[in-house]
């Protein structure tokens, strides 16, 4: 049900692993065989769901192994669903269509680490929810030599936000939408993207703060990250 793959980016200081799964292939016995428990409070979901945690739970097992951590620990959620850590480490998972990935640091490397991978939007989607991931700055014209036309670039804008939200809310303890943040992709398309606060969050994370991430579009995915360093 599930093999591994490559990294689709290259994350200094974290322990990354990816893999892909067939949801249509799950059985609630893959827990036990893998080495982790299934949550109680995911008994009755469906098994897509069930499948997309395992994945990512996985990932997450064999990083800490790689990193010569406890590969037992069963990783909770916490407060917008964030995994909550084992003392000493940070980190993110991801999940989307058959792909997941977990990377992982330790904190007295990184502060904060953030990664999505987003299946390309389909087009009845993209026209409902544009409008509340972009802002006025954020047009596909402007970056149309980037990208594949302007649902791969909604979906690239979509993934980079949910990557700063995820490295950033750990920081802030307070939730931030969409058009809380802006994103500018490289012209050289190198891959990078840099990225501006639109709301202050906290006296370090205040509007205008800026930072940076890294992008790279695979097939009909689009793979994100952002490290706080």
């Amino acid at each position: 049900m599930i093999w591994l793959t490559n990294n689709p980016l290259q994350l200094l200081g974290c322990h990354q692993i990816s893999c892909h799964f067939d949801k249509a292939a799950y059985d609630d016995a893959e827990f036990a065989q893998r080495g982790l428990v299934l949550p109680e409070r995911l008994a009755g979901a469906v098994p897509k769901r069930k499948a997309e945690f395992l994945a990512g739970r996985y990932c997450v097992r064999l990083a800490l192994k790689e990193m010569g951590e406890d590969a037992g620990h069963n990783i909770g959620v916490g407060e917008q669903r964030a995994p909550l850590w084992p003392n000493g480490l940070i980190g993110s998972i991801t999940h989307s269509q058959g792909f997941a990935s977990a990377a992982i640091a330790r904190d007295d490397l990184l502060r904060g680490i953030g990664i999505d991978s987003e299946q390309l939007i389909g087009e009845k989607t993209a026209a409902n929810v544009a409008s509340h991931i972009l802002v006025d700055s954020e047009t596909y014209e402007a970056n149309r030599a980037l990208v594949d036309g302007p649902r791969q670039y909604l979906t690239l804008v979509f993934s980079a936000k949910e990557s700063i939200f995820k490295c950033v809310y750990p920081q802030v303890k307070r939730y931030f939408d969409f058009r809380d943040a802006e994103i500018f992709l490289d012209p050289d398309n190198t891959g990078n993207f840099r990225f501006r606060l639109r709301k202050g969050l906290t006296k370090e994370f205040a509007e205008g703060y800026s930072g940076s991430g890294q992008y790279a579009i695979v097939d009909d995915f689009v793979h994100t990250a952002v490290v706080l360093r």
